[in-house]
């Protein structure tokens, strides 16, 4: 229909000027049906309808517009013809008025009792069976009594499957009987295998032996070795030495298959030791005789032992709490140098049946010649590379040792001593400088480190100190500083013959443990001896947050989660940790209930 024609029946009120426009439509269209229809129901004409309604089905069948004329004339109609009208709306909204109380009349004897062989637990169970071939009709709630019950194996599956929890009765016996059978998935198909206790997954090996070398179980039973959530690895040694002796324990009877696990552990422990100052030539023994793909490892070793090499690359984090090792090349050259530095190792033959020869070889000469032991010459001659010893003695090394501290106490007023490694250095300057980590932390995001930008900062204590020892020796020195006496984050710099070394004091820290409540994040803020710390501070998005009555700090929840960081303060010490802002995700279940003795008719 044209606009035109539309507003003349629309906007008009003049019934003349209606049918004309009606006359213009083309008889037999459903617009000419519908709008002549309609202009009956607005005359009130409801019975001229009904012919021009048959010839519109018979023409173009029940369509939506013919089920609006059918609509609009009952509802006309329903001063004049109530009951064809009710019966349309009826038809038409698939409307039922047959709801009702029930009422008994009948006098009955009713029991004071329930009776418990319709409503007893086993009467349930029965049913239930009867119904289903699994556990479709019991809610979690029912699981440990029907784990005391005798299921067949589709029922205790599907029992295994919905437990979430490992302390339910006899749920080793369980698993094991579910492990029998042969459309068993094999340990770690289902999700309580990774949530039994280290005293069941005992249980379970001492029952079946095979298990105990299933890759999937032995990483659950890593995971029940790693400490507790309030255990710092990186920062409390005696905590990581406890670790990795527990965890060697348990991989050190392991077969050959576990030679990657075997070397992650064993390199930590001599990681740890260089940390400690300690230098344990057995432990360095047996992980040098766990073969690996790496160039300084013998040849003929690597090819001997290529069906169990080890890849030191392999990430077992997850499950001991500990970095892959990567590159060990370093830590290798480094405790071979301290055992050959020793006098009384004349020479290297303990590990030539597993190192490199060649590799061997200048490991030796070079730990001899910087250790400035035994015969010179000697050495030299073992070296056998003009270029090497060349090299060897031009170089120039300021390193700090492994085993100086990284985080002091906040409460020790005792000077702060350092450790460094240095050669071919006649004149070395030592700086220390006091970093404000809140400054720092607000600038730049993220906790200072080593290569921060020290220029045009004004050092707190400077030294210059002079050596005349020769370039080719290289010298453990000892530095005490002085400056650290107050909590907070310092940076000590030593300087000589072109070189620079800079290590980073923490002399307090502060931990924070967390838990989520409805209105958000509720942190705690805890010194570095674990206690509270109520007059802590939190800096977050900009903003400093204090403690509540109750010593928490609030941090609503974001619309959208997201991991970022937070500084922790309480006077001059300051701690960046990471933090996980989670995402609010509020919902509503609601349930309506009517009782049918509540309906009343009419």
């Amino acid at each position: 229909m044209e606009l035109e024609q539309l507003e003349a029946l629309v906007l008009t009120a003049d019934p003349q000027q209606r049918q004309a426009a009606l006359a213009q439509l083309i008889p037999g269209t459903e617009d000419y049906y519908h709008y002549s229809c309609l202009e009956h129901l607005h005359r009130g004409e409801l019975e001229a309808c009904e012919p021009l309604l048959r010839a519109w089905v018979e023409r173009h069948g029940e369509t939506a517009r013919v089920q609006l004329i059918r609509d609009r004339r009952a509802v006309l109609a329903f001063g004049s013809d109530e009951r064809s009208s009710r019966e349309h709306i009826r038809r038409r909204l698939d409307l039922r008025f047959d709801h009702q109380r029930e009422i008994d009349t009948a006098p009955h004897e009713l029991p004071s009792r329930l009776d418990q062989a319709l409503i007893g637990r086993e009467p349930f169970r029965r049913d239930a069976f009867a119904h289903h071939h699994n556990l479709d009709g019991f809610r979690d709630r029912a699981l440990p009594w029907l784990a005391e019950t005798t299921l067949n194996l589709p029922r205790l599956r599907a029992l295994l499957e919905r437990l979430s929890r490992p302390d339910v009765p006899g749920v080793v016996a369980l698993i094991l009987r579910e492990l029998d059978d042969r459309q068993s998935g094999g340990f770690g198909k289902l999700a309580i295998h990774g949530l039994l206790t280290k005293d069941q997954l005992d249980a379970l090996a001492a029952a079946r032996p095979a298990l105990a070398t299933h890759p999937r179980f032995v990483e659950v039973y890593l995971e029940r070795l790693l400490p507790g959530p309030d255990v710092d690895l990186d920062g409390d040694l005696d905590a990581r030495a406890a670790h990795l002796a527990a965890l060697e324990a348990y991989v050190e009877p392991l077969p050959p298959t576990f030679n990657s696990l075997k070397a992650h552990v064993l390199y930590h422990r001599l990681e740890l030791g260089r940390r400690q100052g300690r230098h344990d030539r057995d432990l360095l023994r047996r992980y040098l005789a766990l073969p690996r793909n790496a160039a300084h490892v013998d040849g003929e070793f690597r090819r001997h032992h290529h069906d169990r090499l080890a890849n030191i690359q392999q990430n077992f984090a997850p499950f001991t709490g500990l970095p892959p090792v990567g590159n060990d090349e370093a830590l290798v050259r480094d405790a071979l140098g301290l055992l050959f530095a020793d006098a009384g190792v004349d020479d290297y033959r303990e590990f030539r049946d597993i190192l490199d020869d060649d590799y061997l070889r200048r490991v030796f000469a070079e730990a001899k010649i910087l250790a400035g032991v035994g015969d010179r010459e000697r050495w030299y001659s073992l070296l056998d590379d003009p270029g090497a010893y060349a090299a060897l003695e031009e170089r120039v090394d300021i390193e700090f040792c492994p085993d100086n501290p990284q985080i002091l106490r906040g409460d020790d007023d005792e000077p702060v001593r350092l450790r460094a490694h240095v050669k071919n250095v006649s004149v070395l300057v030592l700086k220390v400088f006091e970093i404000d980590t809140l400054a720092y932390f607000q600038a730049h995001g993220r906790v200072p480190g080593t290569d921060i930008d020290l220029d045009g900062l004004v050092a707190n204590d400077e030294r210059t100190i002079e050596y005349a020892e020769p370039a080719l020796h290289r010298v453990r020195r000892e530095f005490v500083i002085e400056q650290p006496q107050k909590p907070g984050t310092y940076v000590v710099e030593l300087i000589g013959a072109g070189r620079s070394s800079r290590a980073l004091l923490r002399k307090g820290c502060l931990r924070m443990v967390e838990r989520q409540t409805v209105a958000g994040h509720a942190l705690r803020v805890l010194d570095e001896h674990g206690r509270a710390a109520p007059d802590a501070t939190v800096f977050f998005a900009g903003r400093e947050l204090g403690a509540d009555e109750h010593g928490e700090v609030r941090i609503p929840y974001a619309g959208s989660g997201s991991r970022s960081q937070l500084l922790l303060r309480r006077g001059a010490v300051a701690s960046v940790l990471p933090f996980n802002h989670r995402a609010e995700h509020p919902t509503l279940h609601a349930g309506f209930f009517v009782a049918r003795e509540q309906l009343i008719a009419g």
